[in-house]
């Protein structure tokens, strides 16, 4: 692998296009959540505990599926040129895009002090990983 700070798949990405990537993937959740909270609402399929489980299955299902039948790429990865592999560079499983995920979900839903510490970290860290990075053992490169 070399100096250049890349990694077998391509060269790491940088800060501000990974968060972009993030602000179009909620906006693309929270449409998604929007559709179906209409949905379960209309069956009279509503509270706290099922509003839980269905964003879970959501941000779980999106990130999982996306990340790993659509080469790494998630709608806001794609429009930016990025793509997420594993540490070493392979392609994402549906298991760790739903790890990946969650642990996104969980940072910001727990509170948004893990959320600010995987964004510093994404930013300042050698492989420019955030905590759903390094839970799920992978890196966003340039596709």
């Amino acid at each position: 692998m070399g100096g250049g700070g890349g990694t077998m798949a391509g060269q790491l990405a940088d800060f501000g296009p990974r968060i972009l990537a993030f602000l179009i993937d909620f906006v693309v959740l929270i449409v998604i959540g929007a559709i179906i909270g209409l949905i379960l609402g209309a069956l009279r399929i509503n509270g706290g505990i099922s509003s839980i489980v269905v964003s879970l299955v959501i941000w779980g299902g999106y990130y999982g599926y996306m990340l790993s039948a659509r080469n790494g790429q998630t709608v806001g990865s794609q429009l930016l040129n990025l793509r997420v592999v594993t540490a070493d560079g392979g392609p994402i499983d549906m298991g760790k895009g739903i790890i990946r995920g969650l642990a996104t979900y969980f940072s910001f839903l727990l509170c948004f002090i893990p959320a600010i510490v995987s964004l510093i970290m994404a930013g300042t860290s050698q492989k420019k990983q955030a905590i759903h990075d390094l839970i799920a053992g992978t890196v966003v490169v340039r596709a």
